[in-house]
């Protein structure tokens, strides 16, 4: 069932050309606090399994709502850098 899901959710982030998921901080503080700790857990492993390869624990990022009136403005700046096709 887990592989199931996670092979959903590949398929559907590969099709969009997605590789991050951006979470709203308030959106998480609205869930029970079980889930937050279970989130903690995950955000947890992933660290521990990205110092072990010799990574940072987290990367940070600019993140753009694409709704703001300046977000074509910046997917400009990435196409170009970035050698990607952001808008359609």
């Amino acid at each position: 069932m887990i592989e199931d899901i996670k092979d959903v959710w590949k398929k559907k982030m590969n099709k969009e050309g997605l590789k991050f998921f951006v979470l709203n901080a308030d959106d998480l503080f609205k869930l029970s606090p079980e889930m937050i700790r279970d989130f903690n857990t995950i955000l947890y492993k992933i660290e521990e399994d990205r110092i072990a390869q010799g990574k940072t624990a987290f990367n940070t990022y600019f993140i753009v709502n694409r709704d703001e009136e300046y977000a074509d403005e910046v997917a400009k700046i990435i196409e170009k850098n970035e050698n990607v096709k952001l808008q359609d």
